[in-house]
């Protein structure tokens, strides 16, 4: 998390990690009375010997006070399937959903092409698997969707999986 005074946050700005993964909020010390602060929030992952930081938020606002929900999934680390993980989740990340405003995975995440760096992994076809560009996405999407159910947030349009998926509860994957 960054914040400042400077709502454009160009000036004074600092920055505060938070590492529990269970933290939800921190206090900021030493700010001045009678100041208003503007935040800025950013998603990181943190491997063993490697930390992937993502963007920060596009909107600069002096309200993130709650976290409505959050939720993770595990995968198997396969090169090409994580590519196409870390691509749909940094187009994801730093959205800001406001209030009455309709979140579409789709739109946000764009087209799965190689030339937008999307490599060749396995995606459901039938009752069976093939090799389709973009494959493992769907696993971004099942996590935003039980984060959104989490989060006790309205589902306008959602489409399930062909087939049960091992990294969501039966029935809460999405595609």
């Amino acid at each position: 998390m960054r914040y400042s005074t400077d709502k454009k946050m160009k000036k004074g700005v600092k920055t505060v990690k938070i590492t529990k993964s269970s933290a939800t909020s921190t206090t900021i010390k030493k700010i001045k009375k009678g100041s208003t602060y503007y935040a800025q929030v950013r998603a990181y992952l943190s491997f063993p010997n490697k930390v992937y930081n993502g963007s920060y938020s596009k909107v600069t606002s002096s309200s993130y006070s709650n976290l409505y929900a959050s939720y993770s999934s595990k995968y198997v680390n396969n090169k090409d399937r994580t590519t196409n993980l870390r691509i749909a989740s940094k187009a994801i990340d730093g959205t800001v959903i406001q209030p009455g405003q309709t979140f579409s995975f789709n739109k946000v995440v764009g087209k799965r092409t190689k030339s937008r760096g999307y490599k060749e992994a396995y995606v459901f076809s039938g009752s069976g698997t093939v090799m389709g560009v973009g494959g493992g996405i769907c696993q971004v999407a099942s996590t935003m969707f039980n984060t959104a159910l989490l989060a006790n947030v309205s589902i306008v349009e959602r489409h399930q999986h062909s087939q049960r998926v091992t990294y969501v509860p039966l029935g809460r994957g999405s595609k």
